[in-house]
């Protein structure tokens, strides 16, 4: 029996979690979570998030059966195989240089001093 106010695991995997931003294919879009970062810890700092981040989504997509892997992780499950590796590489866009400045993130021209 399921604690009340609380999902089955179907329901819950339907649903993205609240505030979650998504693209036009419905894959998760991480740059809300890369802005609160650079807000937070500053542009270097989550730079340093990323790269560890898509570093660790990767490994766990490719922890398969299909590649001997005796416990699969399930990110490498086809359910989740495809929000895990859009996630990857919005991280990885960011890490390297090629994914811009998130929206907020603040201007050399308009911080406080």
């Amino acid at each position: 029996m399921e604690k009340p106010g609380r999902q089955s695991g179907d329901e819950a995997s339907n649903r993205s979690h609240p505030g979650a931003c998504v693209d036009q294919q419905g894959f998760p879009c991480e740059w809300r979570c890369i802005n609160f970062l650079c807000e937070r810890d500053g542009v270097e700092g989550a730079r340093d998030y990323c790269r560890r981040t898509s570093s660790t989504y990767r490994n766990a997509v490719l922890m398969s059966r299909k590649r001997g892997h005796a416990h699969p992780h399930f990110a490498s499950l086809p359910e989740y195989r495809r929000a895990f590796i859009a996630s990857y590489l919005d991280f990885k866009r960011f890490a390297m240089g090629r994914g811009g400045m998130p929206l907020s993130a603040p201007q050399s021209s308009q911080r406080r001093h």
